[in-house]
């Protein structure tokens, strides 16, 4: 964790008692110093739920502390200003506000603001990935902390500066200064920084793959957020730990401490926290091969990623709008007010031209006047338009970075998300020792795919092979693939069902049932398209069965194609037939091959067509005398070449197998 506000002392309790108790002292509360440090606890009770409203309370106790001329106050202020902006992602104007309080603290001489607002300013440099930049603020900061004897200062200072070099993967000097940090914290009594480099001591273990150790430091860690009662300190502990039991392969105490982080998460309303453990969670349940209950994890945290994003994004803009509103209607009021000016000005002149026609020269000159001003008002009114129109494309282009800080977010997720599906699918060391000379062409679209490729071994030998492409691509279809997958776990692992024709029959039927699919009007046509086949080297035939996606057969240069059924693994009206068994005698040097629809339907060439099944029929047959690296290279190739600027439309699957 990084240390940028140790000046920072108000409660954080955020419930609703607490906030009701904060706002009726406020009601009652003379406008003194007092009301000041109830604002800046408001503040720090809406921070996590509710940035916008905290920003409203830490600018109310800023402009307040200047009028009183409370320094802390004022100090306080621009600091939390800084921090809700730098939350938000809104870093210029955190930046503005964490310059604003240095420059206050230089001029007053608080060194204590000072190291802080140096912190603060270094945080944002970090944030922004520039650690060269971010390395000399900390450096500042320690040396004033130095100078000023401040040991807690010196430990938040060596701290932020072990997880730079961290960062920047010198593990060596990050553990040196995590040290550092560590025992000037336990000298100053200093529980919650101790926490801390305890973590990050640990998090270097972990890296290094010395997972007892690591762990060693994370329990120590969680020792003191209980004892201090810490729940947001607890809740990272118990999914950090649930985390590297997984990686330990120690799956019953990941659970326990699973548990615990959701438990305690939900009980102190930490819905960001709870976010992260969903996410942790959902790793550990994958690779315990749990696919249901990893699937129903990830869902959950982008269900609350989406709520958090929402409720935000909602807030901000609903702010920006409000004040872009509010500005309009002053900007009207102005205007009016103006144009009665003009009126005015042009009825007395008529009245002075018939009263006194003799000084018609006099008012054909005051007349040009008249009109110049108007000239000139105009002029000034289209400016302000103009300074109106900037400032809302201000607000606008603050608003796409907020948005864009989200996608941010959102894309990290998915990347979690990625980490998940790739420990799902089968590995290649299995794969290597189970087919040995095959290949697979695997092109995800979007981060995450909805095709997949599945594979096991019976212990007679025969092995089941399948590439299957789920409704959807991205997330919608890497969730699809989740379930897909554990289904084909649960029929042919646990069950030992081995013939292909029931294992898609016993597919279709559980997945309707899974998504509850009745066929009504407006229901989703979720499903999977999938080729699967049974081979047995020792009795040299392979089974085949397949659900709209064909097999391709390559013996001595002569392509078949064996065309799998007309349905997909989703629900349809009428009676259901069943998926038809094709038997094949195998060959030595004979090849065959699953596909997706991903490679042959991708737009490409002069005229943006199609690439077509015959083409890629035509492909395989020129390639097959190549070795199996030799024709994913092939495939690859060509792909991209087809593609050419063209956006790839599809998830990409293609598995070959050498006899």
């Amino acid at each position: 964790m990084l240390f940028g506000t140790p000046i920072c002392s108000a409660s954080t309790d955020t419930s609703q008692i607490r906030i009701e108790k904060l706002l009726n002292e406020l009601k009652i509360s003379p406008e003194d110093t007092h009301q000041v440090n109830i604002l800046l606890e408001l503040y720090w009770a809406h921070k996590q739920s509710s940035p916008v409203t905290a920003r409203e309370y830490a600018k109310k106790a800023w402009h307040l502390s200047e009028a009183l001329q409370y320094n802390k106050g004022i100090i306080l202020s621009l600091n939390n200003l800084g921090m809700v902006e730098e939350d938000q992602g809104n870093f210029e104007k955190a930046m503005e506000y964490y310059m604003k309080e240095l420059k206050f603290c230089d001029k007053i001489g608080d060194q204590s603001g000072l190291s802080s607002s140096i912190n603060n300013i270094g945080n944002i440099y970090f944030s922004q990935n520039n650690y060269s930049k971010a390395m000399q603020y900390y450096e500042r900061a320690l040396k004033i902390d130095r100078d000023r004897n401040d040991d807690t200062g010196i430990a938040a200072s060596y701290n932020n500066i072990g997880i730079t070099y961290d960062m920047m993967e010198e593990y060596d000097k990050a553990m040196e200064y995590y040290q550092k940090s560590l025992k000037i914290s336990r000298q100053v009594g200093d529980k919650e920084n101790v926490a801390n480099c305890l973590h990050n001591i640990g998090s270097i273990y972990e890296m290094r793959k010395d997972l007892k150790t690591a762990m060693t430091y994370y329990l120590r860690a969680l020792k003191i957020d209980e004892d201090m009662g810490n729940n947001t300190g607890m809740v990272i502990s118990y999914y950090v730990i649930c985390g590297l039991y997984g990686e330990m392969g120690q799956f019953q105490e990941a659970f326990e401490y699973c548990n615990k982080s959701i438990a305690t998460a939900k009980a102190v309303n930490s819905r960001h926290e709870l976010n992260e453990a969903y996410l942790t969670i959902a790793e550990v349940y994958a690779k315990n091969k749990q696919f249901r209950k990893a699937f129903e994890q990830l869902r959950a945290h982008v269900e609350l990623k989406d709520s958090l994003f929402t409720e935000q994004s909602t807030a901000l803009i609903a702010e920006m709008d409000a004040k872009y509103e509010k500005e309009k209607q002053a900007q009207e009021i102005l205007n009016l007010k103006q144009d009665n000016a003009v009126q005015q000005a042009i009825h007395e002149e008529e009245l002075k031209r018939q009263d006194d026609l003799l000084k018609a020269y006099i008012a054909g000159i005051i007349l040009v006047v008249v009109i110049a001003l108007l000239v000139f008002r105009g002029y000034q009114l289209k400016k302000k338009a103009n300074a109106l129109l900037t400032q809302r494309n201000s607000h606008i282009i603050k608003q796409n970075n907020v948005i864009e800080f989200r996608n941010k977010q959102i894309t990290d997720s998915i990347q979690y998300a990625k980490r998940i599906q790739d420990a799902i699918l089968v590995s290649k060391n299995y794969l290597d020792k189970v087919l040995i000379d095959y290949f697979i062409l695997y092109k995800p679209r979007d981060i995450v795919s909805g095709d997949f490729y599945w594979c096991y071994q019976f212990s007679n030998k025969k092995t089941m092979l399948a590439a299957a492409d789920c409704t959807g691509h991205g997330v919608p279809g890497a969730l699809m693939s989740m379930i897909c997958n554990s289904l084909l776990n649960e029929i042919i692992i646990e069950k030992g069902i081995n013939q292909v024709d029931t294992i898609l029959d016993q597919l279709k039927e559980k997945l309707v049932q899974r998504l509850d699919q009745k066929g009504e009007i407006g229901e989703s046509r979720d499903g999977m398209d999938i080729a699967l086949c049974a081979i047995d080297k020792q009795g040299m035939t392979l089974e085949f069965a397949g659900a709209k996606n064909p097999l391709y057969h390559i013996r001595n240069g002569e392509l078949k194609v064996i065309k799998g059924d007309k349905q997909s693994i989703s629900y349809h009206r009428g009676e259901h037939k069943g998926f038809q068994k094709h038997t094949l005698s195998l060959e030595e040097n004979d090849i065959f091959y699953l596909s997706s629809d991903g490679y042959k339907d991708q737009f490409g060439g002069l005229q943006g067509k199609k690439y077509m099944e015959s083409n890629l029929r035509n492909l395989l047959v020129s390639i097959n005398h190549k070795s199996m690296p030799g024709q994913k290279n092939a495939l690859e190739q060509e792909i991209v070449s087809w593609q050419g600027k063209h956006e790839q439309i599809d998830d990409i699957c293609v598995i070959g197998v050498r006899v």
